[in-house]
């Protein structure tokens, strides 16, 4: 789709040229006509005119297609300041096309039908000629920075097993063996109903219903609760995510049962767990950190490339901006959305950590409980780091924001220094333009000189005054 897009503007574009490039040329051969019926009879002015119109018409035109050409084969990354160039020469153009019909108009002292519809047909094509450069335009201000910072995505895992032993010499989790108790299972809401324990159904229900934050909460020796992953922190740690992952845990004598659907971004999720364990685990809670930290580490080399898009967006911040690069309000605002997102992650999963390390205390799982405390230290300096990379976002906003006002008030200031000077000029004009018979001054042999001096002092009287100010 992408590829057929770029083949029609490209198509659209050469036409548009071509038709201006055999513009020019009729413009020559009317220059050329001109020009002999000069040579050929008495000079007048009105010919000199309209050959000087047509001539500054066709260099236009030639200069169009000129520059048009050399923005397509052009090699340069950044492109605004030649489209722009291209812009400006197509208004001037469409202006002097306008100027050369008006002028012949007046030479021949009549209205040409055709050479009217020549004229609207050539400012039709020049128009369309500022629309088809505009796409080509292209900055190196977005690139490696409106690109969501991608990092290196898991790998393909297959199925999990449901219940899993830990290896006490590695401290990792496997796939059960024979004669061996599990100390991880993995099991269906329907599955995990028919052998939970009947005086909790009630609480374990609603937290199975209702899985949209991180928890922990305990009754008696069980501890239940759930992990609540929004989409934003999947895909800052690498995953395709396109909806929120949660599920629910028991931990109960030393056993964690996890319930998640059988399919879906939580086995994803499990599966990938397990092939990267960073902690050495003595007892099954060791597995929830365990699935945090994964994400901890590579959350965290998201934010802060993030922050380094974010500052080389800063480096752009000039003096020289008149308005907000396209797609600039979506992307901090993108930045701010999924940021608040990884924060408010980092808090409740901080805070179901520190209960899950009361937890292991409670239970004498010293390495379990130093664990759950280590990480969670950990994500709530993330938060931290997550909230000082949406705050400056915030003010990198603001000062795009700030410096288009400044810019916006420099030009108003300066239309509203030339408006004042032209006042002056404006007055006396209207006042000298009133049909009055009485009006001594004008018979007085030097009145012109006297009120142009006049004018000139009060346009210099105001320009000293303004520049006393500081006004520019």
């Amino acid at each position: 789709m992408e590829n057929k897009s770029k083949q029609r503007q490209i198509r659209a574009f050469l036409i548009v040229n071509v038709l201006i490039g055999l513009s020019a040329i009729q413009c020559l051969v009317d220059m050329c006509y001109v020009i002999g019926h000069i040579s050929n009879a008495e000079i007048a002015y009105a010919d000199v005119i309209v050959t000087v119109a047509t001539l500054l018409d066709t260099l236009f035109r030639v200069l169009l297609v000129a520059k048009a050409f050399a923005l397509y084969r052009g090699k340069k990354a950044d492109t605004l300041d030649a489209v722009n160039m291209c812009q400006s020469l197509a208004i001037a153009a469409a202006g002097l096309c306008i100027i050369d019909w008006v002028v012949d108009a007046l030479a021949d002292n009549y209205i040409d039908g055709a050479s009217l519809a020549t004229t609207v047909v050539t400012v039709i094509v020049i128009a369309a000629y500022y629309r088809v450069v505009n796409g080509l335009s292209h900055s190196t201000f977005w690139d490696g920075i409106r690109v969501n910072p991608r990092l290196e995505p898991y790998l393909s895992v297959g199925e999990v097993a449901t219940e899993l032993a830990l290896d006490e010499e590695s401290g990792r989790l496997r796939p059960l063996k024979p004669g061996e108790e599990a100390t991880v299972m993995v099991l269906t809401t329907d599955e995990y109903l028919d052998q939970a324990p009947a005086y909790i159904i009630q609480q374990i229900l609603h937290s199975l219903n209702d899985v949209r934050r991180s928890s922990c909460i305990q009754l008696g020796d069980i501890v239940f609760g759930n992990v609540f992953i929004p989409e934003e922190v999947q895909r800052a740690a690498g995953f395709e995510a396109d909806d929120d992952l949660g599920f629910s845990y028991q931990f109960l004598n030393g056993r964690l049962t996890l319930v998640m659907p059988e399919e879906g971004l939580e086995r994803v999720f499990l599966a990938q767990s397990l092939v990267d364990q960073y902690l050495d685990k003595s007892t099954g809670i060791s597995f929830i950190p365990e699935m945090i930290v994964m994400l901890v580490v590579r959350i965290s080399n998201w934010i802060r490339e993030y922050e380094s898009r974010l500052a080389k967006l800063e480096e752009h911040l000039n003096d020289d901006l008149y308005e907000m690069p396209k797609g600039f309000s979506e992307f901090i605002g993108n930045a701010r959305r999924e940021l608040g997102a990884i924060q408010a992650f980092c808090r409740q999963t901080g805070d179901m950590l520190e209960d899950l390390t009361q937890v292991a205390h409670a239970g004498g799982n010293e390495r379990a409980a130093r664990q759950c405390a280590t990480i969670s230290r950990q994500i709530a300096r993330l938060a931290l780091d997550a909230e000082d990379v949406r705050d400056f976002a915030g003010e990198i906003r603001a000062g795009y924001q700030e410096r288009i006002e400044v810019q916006q008030n420099n030009v108003m200031s300066m239309l509203t220094i030339v408006e004042t000077v032209f006042t002056p000029l404006a007055l006396v004009t209207g006042w000298y333009g009133m049909n009055f018979v009485n009006m001594p001054e004008l018979r007085h042999p030097d009145a012109y000189f006297i009120v142009a001096a006049i004018l000139i002092f009060f346009i210099a009287a105001e320009f000293s005054f303004f520049k006393r100010r500081r006004w520019f």
